[in-house]
């Protein structure tokens, strides 16, 4: 088995471990496809919540994983893992001075090698034109080393040579346009670096853009301050949080000009705040929110929570009694470019809790000009009010559905909503038995829509 079949391994199994229900699964939309039932969303989110929790836990056959990620039998030591990383971000160094680094930060073999793989890594994803693979990439590499580096420490903080590699000590520390950081403990502080593995405490982040880059952020643990991060511009940004109480604020997981910004967040009651563009905004790009647990609050303004401007906008929200608070063309608001197919994919998914929406006017399942929005809730009993032209509302040649399929659901609603058609497509559904019920998947066939193309 090559590199290129291993990598289709990982991404298949990591796809089928957290993130696909198996009744969705099928690529072809026929006569016998079923949304799935409720006991089906229970049982997937009970093993959500189980494998999220676990995913990352696991002890990694590190020696094996480097040999597959670097290419090379011989070369694969931390080194020349950084060799390469200086290379690729146009940095000059020098082979001895980075030797020197590693010889005083006394680290063991294991450590190294799991910084290496991490390495790697990010080299993989900064080179990898499928976004999305990269993305489980990376996560199948916090897996691996996660068990190794969280069993050291480091009493001092170390910084390598030229300025923009550290390995952080137990102490607060402060990082400004680093290229590396490994951080073993403290409270810290980063601003505008491109590879970061924080393994413990309350940390923060400020400006992490990635502008023509590829940016990684990974905190394994620790309540954190994520201000205008995930945020790229022809660039891609793959920010995993994995546990803690997190506060995000103003633009968040927003995307331009063909960038890429991915932001997992794995446990803890977390806050999104922002204004305009953010929470899953995408403009001719694509940006990917996925909370898996929690109580969580989504405040915004215009262009919020799954809004996509000719891109692709995903915001799932796995478990937990949220709530969503937003004004104009949020909250699933699509608006294309495209002439003979979809430009401009907006979804949000909130599979279960008692959950609170509000919007004021094009949001809750807006879509216009061959663009596609879907607002999709399956359980819980939930709120929606909003002004005119929302909850599945289309105009222009748009589609918009709005679907909640459980609970004692409360609307309140202006002119134009619920429905709603003005030369687009619209499907609204309230409490239905999920089981069976196709409409929704024979509107998508209609729209000759390739769900497939979002993750090419």
């Amino acid at each position: 088995m090559n590199l290129k079949e291993v990598k289709k391994f990982i991404v298949v199994a990591i796809s089928i471990l957290l993130l696909l229900p198996s009744s969705l699964q099928s690529k072809n939309f026929g006569e016998e496809t079923k949304l799935p039932s409720k006991q089906d969303i229970i049982g997937f989110l009970n093993a959500i919540q189980q494998k999220s929790k676990k995913f990352f836990s696991g002890k990694g056959n590190i020696a094996q994983d480097l040999v597959l990620f670097s290419g090379d039998m011989k070369n694969a030591s931390l080194l020349d893992a950084l060799e390469k990383f200086y290379e690729i971000n146009g940095i000059n160094y020098d082979a001895s001075s980075i030797q020197s680094f590693l010889n005083e930060s006394n680290m063991p073999e294991d450590v190294q090698n799991s910084i290496a793989l991490l390495l790697y890594t990010y080299i993989n994803a900064s080179m990898n034109p499928n976004k999305v693979e990269a993305a489980f990439l990376i996560a199948y590499a916090i897996r691996e080393t996660g068990y190794y580096l969280n069993r050291f420490m480091l009493n001092e903080t170390i910084f390598g040579p030229y300025g923009k590699i550290a390995f952080g000590g137990k102490h607060d520390d402060s990082y400004s346009n680093y290229s590396f950081v490994i951080d073993f403990d403290g409270n810290d502080e980063y601003q505008k670096c491109l590879f970061i593995v924080d393994l413990k405490g309350d940390d923060k982040y400020i400006e992490m853009v990635a502008i023509n880059e590829t940016c990684i952020t990974i905190d394994e643990d620790g309540n954190d301050a994520y201000t205008n991060a995930c945020y790229s511009i022809n660039g891609s940004y793959y920010l995993f949080d994995l546990d803690g109480n997190d506060v995000y604020a103003q633009k968040i997981c927003s995307s331009y000009e063909d960038g890429y910004s991915f932001l997992f967040d794995f446990n803890g009651n977390d806050v999104y705040r922002g204004m305009n563009e953010t929470q899953a905004f995408s403009r001719d790009s694509i940006s990917i929110l996925i909370d898996f647990n929690g109580d969580d609050r989504y405040y915004g303004n215009d262009y919020c929570q799954a809004s996509s401007v000719g891109g692709d906008a995903v915001l799932v929200d796995f478990a937990g009694s949220d709530m969503f608070i937003a004004a104009n063309r949020s909250q699933a608001y699509a608006t294309g470019e495209g002439i003979q197919s979809v430009k401009g994919f907006a979804i949000l998914v909130n599979f279960a809790g008692s959950d609170m929406y509000v919007a004021a006017n094009y949001s809750q399942g807006y879509a216009s000009s061959f663009g596609f929005a879907l607002l999709l809730d399956f359980l819980g009993d939930d709120s929606y009010s909003s002004r005119t032209f929302s909850q599945a509302s289309s105009t222009a040649m748009g589609a918009a559905a709005f679907i909640d399929g459980d609970g004692l659901n409360k609307f309140r609603h202006g002119n134009f909503c619920q429905g709603y058609m003005l030369g687009g497509l619209s499907l609204f559904m309230n409490n239905f038995e999920m089981n069976g019920n196709e409409k929704l998947l024979e509107m998508i066939n209609k729209l000759d829509f390739n769900f497939g193309n979002l993750f090419g």
